[in-house]
């Protein structure tokens, strides 16, 4: 999600997880990535998949980007789920 977030302009569903990954590499030697194992293309290309699914990532000309609500929705449930807090 925060690739799509972070974007700004529409990019396409296949390009969305190859994006993550990258960030996810960035996030990881910068150590606030504390999960290598999150930096799986196949799981980052299903979780493109399951988001645009459930309508968490728009379709819009030129690619996907993110819907601001459904995204802070998943988010919180999330958290919730996790016992965590941001």
């Amino acid at each position: 999600m925060r690739t799509a977030r972070e974007q700004g302009a529409p990019v396409s569903l296949k390009d969305l997880p190859r994006k993550a990954l990258t960030l996810g590499k960035t996030l990881l030697a910068a150590e606030e990535l504390h999960r290598p194992e999150a930096l799986s293309l196949a799981n980052l290309e299903n979780a493109a998949r399951a988001f645009a699914e459930e309508g968490v990532l728009e379709t819009v000309e030129g690619g996907v980007v993110a819907n601001a609500e459904a995204a802070a929705s998943w988010e919180r449930d999330l958290r919730r789920l996790l016992g965590t807090r941001r």
